[in-house]
């Protein structure tokens, strides 16, 4: 009854309303913007992009324009992705744990001889219940690292100084 509990819970947190994405316009994006001439990387939240510049946010709430001239190389990734990688990741792993261990059922009690002086003694056999609990916990710790792994990937975007090639990738930029 419990193991039906976790995987309903962990159902109706993956299809929560806070987890639905929402509307293109109000999605951060995590940028690193190396410069032409490979003087510094520049770190922040992407806040606009315009025709001929980037617009970016550091960590101070500074705000930085960028020249699309000046810029070399472009990696982007959405905020709160990483988040959300190890969330489905761990829910898929806690899921698949608990029903391997519901599936294989219960062990049967194991009689060991040990001789003397400790004589015999019985070992009892783990039920489902408590194999899909740890099959769960560890799979689902299996899981969040792999979707964190998965969902640290950075789009790379190379614009080289020229503004055709910034101009040719502006729309994905934007739709990111």
């Amino acid at each position: 009854m419990k193991t039906k509990l976790v995987i309903l819970l962990g159902l109706l947190l993956l299809f929560s309303p806070r987890l639905q994405s929402q509307n293109s316009k109000n999605k951060a994006h995590k940028v690193w913007i190396s410069n032409v001439n490979n003087s510094k990387i520049i770190k922040g939240t992407l806040y606009e992009v315009n025709d001929e510049s980037l617009l970016i946010m550091d960590k101070h709430s500074k705000e930085i324009t960028i020249d699309a001239s000046k810029i070399n190389i472009i990696k982007i990734r959405r905020k709160g992705k990483i988040g959300k990688g190890i969330l489905i990741g761990s829910l898929t792993g806690l899921a698949t744990g608990a029903i391997i261990g519901i599936v294989s059922g219960d062990d049967p009690d194991k009689t060991v001889v040990a001789g003397w002086p400790i004589g015999t003694y019985t070992v009892e056999g783990q039920k489902k219940g408590e194999k899909a609990l740890i099959y769960g916990v560890l799979l689902g710790l299996a899981g969040g690292g792999a979707g964190a792994l998965i969902a640290s990937k950075r789009e790379k975007i190379i614009i080289n100084g020229s503004i055709e090639s910034y101009k040719s990738q502006i729309e994905f930029i934007r739709n990111f």
